[in-house]
């Protein structure tokens, strides 16, 4: 008689662990759920698991009343229920406020906070503070002061700018599981590179050496090996 697989009072061991990590780091999130219901008296894993819920959207099932602070604001975020950041700290909870704040047509309120956000943060999540500043301030301009208009002869108002970008705020260390591609031509020397070839433009050869390269990367990515040519 076969035995029915369920739910765990043991703490999992190095295995486990690493079959989780290897469900999570390659965005196997519902496989990733299974494992960490296995064992529901595990802290960590019970983190985890709060973590994927969020991931996969099953935001339903999640007990929110017991939730920390910040994972509590974060799901009432999204499932559009009054937002309390009470108990919350850092960058994280300035962007549900700030979200928040647009989704309410408090487009003064979005451009404060955004502002502030861009002296603290760099890169990809820059360049989506800036983007959503911008559809905050759009909003912002075509809405007037209430004291400004007569609302009854009034035009409607049209917002020409789409809504924020969501900017990734999930609780927790771990961050969504981006796929990297590389660079295909990693495998390759220096030398070799179409990069080094676009350096010297001047010298001689340099449209075949960038064509080799690329095509010695295309061979290498297919598992062929390419030798070179003795000099003489």
């Amino acid at each position: 008689m076969s035995k029915v697989s369920g739910p765990s009072s043991v703490v999992p061991d190095e295995k486990v662990l690493r079959r989780l990590h290897n469900q999570i780091d390659r965005g196997h999130f519902g496989p990733a759920l299974k494992t960490c219901s296995k064992y529901p008296a595990d802290a960590q894993l019970a983190k985890i698991r709060t973590w994927l819920q969020i991931q996969t959207e099953d935001l339903d099932n999640l007990n929110i009343d017991e939730l920390p602070a910040f994972e509590r604001a974060y799901v009432n975020y999204r499932l559009h229920r009054p937002v309390s950041l009470d108990g919350c700290d850092g960058i994280g909870p300035l962007h549900i406020e700030a979200q928040s704040a647009y989704r309410q047509g408090d487009y003064s309120k979005a451009c404060e906070i955004y502002g502030s956000l861009l002296d603290e943060v760099a890169g990809e999540e820059a360049e989506d503070v800036a983007a959503n500043l911008h559809a905050a301030e759009i909003g912002r301009d075509w809405v007037p002061p209430s004291s400004d208009v007569r609302w009854d002869s009034a035009p409607p108002v049209v917002v020409t700018s789409g809504p924020v970008k969501e900017v990734n705020v999930t609780p927790g260390a771990m961050k969504k599981v981006r796929k990297d591609e590389g660079d295909p031509e990693r495998w390759l020397k220096k030398t070799e590179r179409t990069a080094y070839h676009a350096k010297g433009k001047g010298r001689k050869g340099y449209g075949a050496g960038a064509t080799q390269g690329a095509s010695l990367a295309e061979d290498k990515g297919q598992g062929k090996h390419v030798k070179g040519k003795k000099k003489r």
